[in-house]
């Protein structure tokens, strides 16, 4: 779990505020789908662990992008392709 917030934390740091924005997203997507997907006891963890994130990262942001934060982690759950909802990232985050 670690290793999955700290590519969060990571890409929320690139230093075009746009690409960290959709790079974030996507990493919370990203983390959120390979729990869902998961059968291991930790998944939960994982996903519940999005709102605390989500709060963080709103912090940090200026006090912004909560709900969208949050529907990224949901889109992941619900096992949308994370690289093609955000795919103005170019990157493989997670």
């Amino acid at each position: 779990m670690i290793s999955f917030v700290s590519g969060i934390w990571d890409a929320s740091d690139f230093p075009d505020d746009a690409l960290a924005d959709v790079c974030t997203l996507k990493a919370l997507c990203q983390m959120n789908r390979i729990a869902s997907s998961s059968a291991s006891p930790a998944a939960g963890m994982i996903a519940f662990s999005s709102l605390p994130i989500s709060y963080l990262l709103h912090d940090r942001h200026g006090g912004s992008g909560f709900i969208r934060y949050v529907d990224a982690s949901l889109a992941g759950y619900n096992g949308l392709n994370c690289t093609n909802v955000f795919h103005s990232c170019p990157f493989q985050i997670l």
